[in-house]
């Protein structure tokens, strides 16, 4: 019985949510995106006893152009807070910090779930390189190449009026270069964007 009324909710969510609005203009947008970020740091990736939290805020700016509803492009840029790595080589009070940060280029396939709700797949290319403390005693524990890598991602997209819309998201950069090269990292977020038409 309660699956029955809450798969009749949902359905009533998603096809019958009176359509106060028109979907999204075609057009150039911007979008602003804010989360947290994995940077699958390790403490061994700098000889260190010890990291803060592998879980940093993240944030993210976009331009895009959307060409109708089911596809537009994005160049992007990401932030990634620090993480800290502590008592490096073992030794109490030496410290370093890494920071991570991401151009990226991707297409935007979009799926309309009904006039406002849209389902997407982000599939591109991002250059991804670190900043940051990485020397300890004149020596270097992160030396990561900059690097060209695959970017994906999933999201839902809502359009709260023609010009506005808010979008959940997830986000991966994938580290393709092995080892010296800078780690795999995720961006789930929250955002939203206005479009200019």
């Amino acid at each position: 019985m309660y699956k029955k009324i809450g798969g009749r909710i949902l359905f009533l969510f998603l096809f019958g949510f009176p359509v106060l609005t028109s979907a999204s203009i075609p057009g150039f947008y911007v979008l602003g995106q804010i989360g947290s970020g994995d940077t699958h740091a390790e403490a061994s990736d700098a000889a260190a006893l010890s990291i803060s939290n592998k879980a940093v805020l993240t944030g993210r700016v976009a331009g895009g152009y959307r060409f109708n509803q089911n596809f537009a492009t994005e160049i992007g840029y990401t932030r990634f807070s620090g993480v800290d790595f502590f008592n490096v080589n073992g030794i109490s009070g030496y410290n370093a910090s890494l920071r991570k940060k991401a151009i990226d280029f991707v297409a935007k396939p979009m799926l309309p779930l009904s006039n406002n709700f849209n389902v997407y797949a982000k599939l591109g290319l991002a250059y991804f390189k670190t900043s940051g403390s990485t020397f300890v005693n004149g020596a270097s524990y992160l030396s990561y190449s900059d690097s060209w890598d695959p970017v994906l991602g999933l999201g839902l997209g809502y359009d709260i009026a023609s010009d506005v819309l808010v979008d959940l998201a997830w986000m991966r950069l994938q580290n393709t270069g092995g080892k010296g090269s800078i780690p795999s990292a995720d961006f789930y977020s929250i955002g939203l964007a206005y479009c200019f038409g």
